[in-house]
């Protein structure tokens, strides 16, 4: 597997780093995209499929193709009394009485 530190090792990265950091370019779209297609093809060339996987699920995101989804789970639902009786005969079960 290879990391960022691997990555910061090989030539081409640093050529590129340091030509953009020449140029003030910063930190956009277009500079993380590029970055991610390098180490994509740098995974090809290696035969490192996990990191080519997960770089070329990094650039679908980033290019807008995927869109991780979160369920916001802060909040249950409390259902009454009478919803949750509904609730219950739905599922073939009968309520226990409350003493």
């Amino acid at each position: 597997m290879c990391n960022g530190y691997r990555l910061l090792e090989d030539t081409r990265i640093k050529e590129e780093l340091a030509r953009r950091i020449t140029h003030k370019v910063g930190i956009t779209k277009e500079f993380v995209h590029s970055n991610q297609l390098t180490i994509i093809e740098y995974a090809k060339t290696h035969d490192n499929y996990d990191l080519f996987e997960r770089a070329n699920m990094d650039a679908a995101k980033l290019a807008g193709l995927l869109i991780e989804k979160r369920a916001d789970v802060t909040e249950h639902p409390v259902l009454t009394e009478p919803q949750l009786t509904a609730e219950l005969h739905r599922r073939g079960l009968s309520p226990v009485p409350v003493n």
